[in-house]
């Protein structure tokens, strides 16, 4: 399986089991959830980390401007993929699309901020995932 697709089907079966009846929902979130004008600012030069259904790192870095990059990491450290896209807000809704990932597809999440943790919502308030962000890391570009 190539490793965009395998990505892509990864963060699918990912979104398939957190929508589960066990999973937490937007109405009864821990965290606060995040206006249209505090995403722009705590997203300018930001950084989200986490781990995807392969057991690999990626790493987000999300620029003021609109413009990220992505990297998906190996366990032992080997760059697997990397991409570019872009991200914007709309409605108090954050909207991202990479240009390969996902199949370049966009999609948008209502967020909630718990901490150094973003949880990203669907339209039916579900969590869809969730990541560690860190303010002002994003990596020189």
């Amino acid at each position: 399986m190539n490793k965009v697709l395998g990505f892509a089907v990864a963060m699918v079966v990912s979104a398939v089991t957190l929508t589960s009846a066990n999973a937490e929902r937007l109405t009864a979130e821990s965290g606060d959830l995040l206006r249209g004008s505090d995403m722009r600012s705590l997203f300018a030069d930001a950084t989200f980390t986490g781990i995807n259904e392969f057991g690999n790192d990626y790493v987000s870095n999300l620029y003021e401007g609109g413009d990220m990059t992505g990297d998906a990491i190996s366990p032992d450290g080997i760059l697997l993929e990397s991409d570019t896209g872009r991200w914007w807000v709309r409605n108090d809704v954050w909207c991202r699309e990479w240009d390969t990932w996902f199949g370049g597809f966009p999609a948008c999440f209502k967020i909630v901020k718990d901490g150094d943790t973003i949880k990203f919502f669907d339209t039916s308030n579900n969590l869809v995932s969730d990541t560690t962000y860190t303010a002002n890391a994003a990596a020189p570009r």
